[in-house]
Formats: structure tokens, C-alpha cells, sequence
């Protein structure tokens, strides 16, 4: 546990940590992907499809066998256009903080694979946004009333219009569940600076292990308000479960990473059109997934 005097001296050390500026009118996304290349896949064309403007992708992967590997391979070299590195993970921490230190834009967000993007997204519309001041996420909108990772109630908090369309402004400590979360790494949107800032003062090993390290920085986060969209941008499909270190984690159990990656040798992949379909009323879903017979087309 990080003693309050370090959190409340990290508190204005990071008010003094400035943005480069020049660097602004673009996105920096980190991808977390571990034995899971259907859904890596389907992700990136869902990215294709939906995101707009100028962005950076850096794919941080692991895998457990040769045959996760020998399918990672074939998606780099499919999507090598939109993809500006892709790093085996050797030291999780050490591997994030060097790719972040690579990326172009001072604006970062963090994906993991089984997320999807549902609607679009104009990265333009970042920036005029003073990310000291507010946290944007992609993942919440009105509609979200549901937490499943901890199956609670999670009311949306008062939502007004704010001042840069096609935002909407609401606060971190009005309500519970994924609205209490300004420290996200499923789609919550950062300045690259304060974060590496947080990275090298905290220990983790992994996605989970990360988003709990910021757990004693969320108070600074929290006084700054939210801004999400009106309707959704990503989803996340929790098919299958990769992790170990937050097992309690509601997943599907029907398509373990080993029948999906049969299934990606049998050139199913996942029907991004047929699955943003899906309703919701949280940022995570567990439902059956829907494929479609295709082989990888160079894009």
C-alpha cells in the first residue's frame, strides 16, 4: 500500500507534469492481448470499421503455446498497416512503460482484446479536451445502470450536456460500479505524461494487478468530472477468461481461448456487425458469440 504522504506528494507532482501540446490531435492505444487472436482480431477490424481521425496502435501480447503464436503472426502481418508495433510481453511492466515511451500522441487510452467497438469515433473530437481537467470514456453512456463484474446496480449519475459536442459531463462521485471508475483501462482516455508518472511509482504484473495499482491515485481522478458520448463506442464480450489474478471475474465458459483458436483455424471469426447488435445495460457482456466463415483478407 502506497503511504497518503507519497500519494498526496505524486497529488502535485502531477499537477506540474505538463502535456505536450503539439502532440494533442491524435490517440496513443495500448492493446492488452493474451491467448485470445479471434478476438484480437475482431477488435481490430471493428477498429477499421469505426474509428476515425488519427491514432497509434501498439499491441502488448503473450501467449502460452506455438499455436497462439502461429495465429497472433498471421494478424500482424493481415493488419500491418494499422498496427505500429506489436511487443511479446518478457516484463509486463517494463514492456508497458517502453511501448507508452514509443507512442506518438499525448492523449493514451488502454483496450483490452475482447472489447469490440460498436459505434464510431472521431478522435477529432479530443482535441480541444483538457484531459487535467476531465476523464473521457468511450465505455459509459446513459444506458449503463449495471455493473456485471461485481453484478451490482449502478445507477448513471446526473448527465448535462457539456461544453464541447459531442460530449456529455458527469461526475466520478456521484454514483457506483464502472461511474466510479475515472482510472479505467478499458477505454478511459489519459494524458500520456501523467500516467507513465503513475506507471514507474507503482507495481503490478499484469492488466488487473495495473488497474488496482491506480487504485490509491483514483482520489486525484475523481475531482476531475467524466465526459462519455451518447451512446456506447465499445463493448466488452467477456467469452473467456485469460487472467489470474482476478478469478472472481464473471466470463462465459462455453468458448475457452483453446475452442477459439480451433475455430480460428477453421476460419471462423467473429460477426462484429451481428454482435453490436447485442443490448446492454453494462460496459461487460456475457452472452453466446456469433461468427461468420471468413478467411483473413489483407486490409
Amino acid at each position: 500500500m502506497i503511504p497518503i504522504y507519497k500519494r498526496i506528494l505524486h497529488f502535485l507532482w502531477l499537477k506540474f507534469i505538463k502535456t505536450n501540446k503539439n502532440k494533442l490531435n491524435g490517440l496513443s492505444i495500448i492493446i492488452f492481448s493474451k491467448d485470445r487472436p479471434l478476438q484480437l482480431d475482431g477488435l481490430l477490424r471493428s477498429v477499421l470499421e469505426n474509428i476515425e481521425g488519427n491514432y497509434q496502435l501498439i499491441i502488448q501480447w503473450n501467449s502460452t503455446s506455438k499455436e497462439f503464436d502461429k495465429a497472433y503472426y498471421e494478424i500482424f502481418e493481415n493488419y500491418n498497416n494499422i498496427i505500429y508495433k506489436n511487443i511479446k510481453e518478457k516484463q509486463f511492466k517494463a514492456d508497458l512503460i517502453n511501448s507508452i515511451e514509443e507512442t506518438e500522441f499525448a492523449n493514451l487510452m488502454f483496450l483490452v482484446d475482447d472489447i469490440l467497438f460498436v459505434n464510431k469515433f472521431n478522435i477529432s473530437w479530443l482535441n480541444t479536451i483538457n484531459l487535467k481537467k476531465v476523464v473521457p470514456s468511450i465505455r459509459l453512456w446513459p444506458g449503463i445502470n449495471y455493473t456485471q463484474p461485481s453484478e451490482t446496480y449502478s445507477p448513471p449519475p446526473v448527465i448535462v450536456p457539456f461544453s464541447i459536442n459531442p460530449w456529455r459531463l458527469f461526475s466520478w462521485t456521484e454514483s457506483n460500479g464502472y461511474w466510479s471508475m475515472p482510472l479505467s483501462v478499458d477505454g478511459n482516455i489519459f494524458d500520456k505524461s501523467e500516467i507513465l508518472f503513475l506507471l514507474k511509482k507503482t507495481d503490478f504484473k499484469a492488466p488487473n494487478s495495473l488497474e488496482k495499482a491506480f487504485g490509491p491515485y483514483r482520489f486525484i481522478y475523481k475531482r476531475r468530472k467524466g465526459i462519455c458520448l451518447e451512446n456506447p463506442v465499445i463493448l466488452n464480450f467477456a467469452l473467456n477468461r485469460v487472467n489470474t489474478e482476478n478469478t472472481d471475474f464473471a466470463c462465459g465458459e462455453d468458448y475457452s481461448p483453446e475452442k477459439l483458436l480451433e475455430l480460428w483455424n477453421q476460419n471462423q471469426r467473429i460477426d462484429i456487425n451481428k454482435m453490436k447488435e447485442i443490448d446492454s445495460n453494462s460496459c461487460h457482456i456475457i452472452c453466446t458469440p456469433i461468427f461468420i466463415n471468413s478467411k483473413l483478407i489483407k486490409e
